[in-house]
């Protein structure tokens, strides 16, 4: 009985849906793949459109799909038009991800429409571009890549054991016995612009993941997990904790950025200006005077989390040249002489 609800409910608003679309009769498409927990591919299929004026954009259906070329999400995306009386030809946008299945030129699923309609615009999705930007920024630091994947073990050290997960609530709670124990949250591995919330988490509670991490090592006898605790507690020094600084300084500003791109009554002209503003707000985090406050938040909490703190900036210490004789010794590995050292 209560299956014949649902189903009758999800007709009505499907048949409302139909209705405004073909009132409109031109129309967006938007698809997104994605996988769930039973590692199942499947797409998520939408369509934008103007109906009185208004922009509107509704979920049609979560489709199964056995292969994600262009040519197969083309035959699904094309049955499922056929199944809500939808045409071809009044389709005039499609939104989708820069995957070369999506966006290839010539057997990506863009080009597959614009073969049968070349009004079908494609534009590649604004949020996921930035989600891009962000990927390809940390993956060519290995301060950045180091760092995010201890947040990972952290993470999976804490919450992925029922026995570390209650010690680490006990200690928030003997820490700040007026509060209550926050939770660590996972690094999403594809949103990376909605990383924002797992590094501000991570910052209000490093002090008593240090806690407790150090009264784990401290226990006698040792507890089997000790090894990977000690690891763990020497990997938290200053340059962690300058990172965690700058890394949610740059979520902060990204998160409210990919929510802004991701409305539904957003139009392209509103997403380059997203765009340009969150440019020029990440080119002024690049100043002195920005990274002198990072840098102080982050003595700041590596004092409170009594971690300690060099006397100079990590990555500004001191060159040292190597001695003349020693300039074409054929065992030297620096091309231009010089060694860095951390004073």
């Amino acid at each position: 009985m209560q299956n014949d609800i649902i189903t009758a409910l999800a007709l009505y608003i499907r048949k409302v849906i139909r209705s405004e679309i073909q009132d409109a009769s031109i129309f967006s498409i938007l698809l997104d793949g994605t996988t769930d927990i039973s590692h199942t591919k499947q797409a998520s299929f939408a369509i934008r459109f103007v109906h009185q004026m208004e922009i509107k954009e509704h979920f049609i259906g979560l489709c199964h799909v056995d292969s994600t070329t262009g040519e197969e999400l083309e035959k699904m995306i094309m049955r499922v038009l056929s199944e809500n009386d939808l045409k071809m030809e009044n389709i005039y946008g499609q939104g989708y991800d820069g995957a070369a299945n999506m966006s290839g030129h010539y057997k990506g699923l863009q080009s597959q429409f614009q073969q049968q309609n070349e009004k079908a615009l494609y534009v590649h999705c604004q949020a996921h571009c930035l989600n891009l930007v962000l990927v390809e920024s940390a993956l060519s630091s290995i301060l950045l890549a180091t760092f995010f994947a201890l947040v990972k073990k952290l993470y999976a050290f804490i919450a992925n054991s029922s026995k570390q997960h209650a010690s680490f609530v006990k200690t928030q709670k003997e820490m700040y016995p007026n509060q209550h124990p926050v939770e660590l949250q996972r690094l999403p591995d594809i949103r990376w612009a909605c990383r924002e919330k797992a590094m501000k988490t991570l910052k209000k509670a490093l002090p008593a993941v240090v806690k407790f991490l150090t009264t784990l090592i401290k226990q006698d006898p040792p507890d089997a997990v000790v090894g990977e605790a000690k690891i763990l507690l020497h990997s938290i020094n200053f340059e962690f904790m300058l990172c965690l600084e700058m890394t949610t300084a740059v979520f902060l500003e990204t998160a409210c950025a990919s929510s802004a791109l991701q409305k539904e009554d957003l139009d392209l002209g509103a997403a380059y200006d997203i765009v340009s503003g969150i440019v020029t707000r990440l080119r002024d985090l690049r100043t002195e005077e920005e990274f002198k406050s990072i840098y102080e938040r982050a003595t700041s909490h590596a004092e409170a989390a009594s971690i300690d703190v060099p006397d100079v900036i990590p990555g500004h210490g001191r060159r040292r040249k190597i001695p003349a004789k020693l300039m074409h010794c054929s065992t030297s590995t620096t091309e231009d002489h010089e060694s860095h050292t951390l004073e």
